[in-house]
């Protein structure tokens, strides 16, 4: 082969290879808009999960937080029934002691001596006491109208809310 045909076919040759790589470029080209379409879609798809993902949870982190105020709330009063129960007993425990000490302190100053008026105004500073505590808690004492007989009634204190 002579030199002009080699360079011939060395010309020829790359115009083929160029051929070849147009025609590849053109595929890829073609391709691409599939496959980024494809890809588009995917990420599409995707991003919309994870939105759907994000909108759930905060769905539940709200539900909790409800959940939670409505615990705190229910369990504060709770409490507060529970307190007021315990009052109650307590004071319906405490009334009939408290009317023990009136009627030892009914005892005439003229059948009192010497040695037991210490005793009486130490029960009479107990019974104030008593009825001070039982003041703080919202319990008064009512007075009776007529002539009152506890055997009949038990309703000396009354509780004010």
């Amino acid at each position: 082969m002579s030199e002009n045909e080699e360079k011939h076919e060395e010309q020829d040759e790359k115009q083929n290879a160029s051929v070849l790589d147009a025609n590849v470029n053109t595929e890829k080209q073609d391709e691409d808009p599939v496959e980024e379409t494809a890809t588009t879609e995917k990420d599409a798809a995707e991003t919309e999960e994870t939105a759907a993902a994000v909108k759930e949870i905060q769905d539940k982190f709200v539900r909790l937080q409800a959940d939670f105020a409505n615990f705190k709330k229910r369990s504060s009063a709770e409490r507060l029934q529970v307190a007021n129960v315990i009052r109650g007993e307590m004071v319906a425990d405490i009334l009939p002691v408290i009317d023990n000490f009136e009627r030892a302190l009914q005892v005439p100053q003229e059948k009192q001596n010497d040695d037991v008026k210490p005793f009486i105004e130490g029960c009479e500073m107990i019974y104030k006491q008593l009825a001070g505590v039982l003041e703080k808690t919202g319990v008064t004492k009512i007075e009776a109208l007529d002539n009152f007989r506890p055997e009949l009634s038990s309703g000396r204190y009354a509780r004010t809310c």
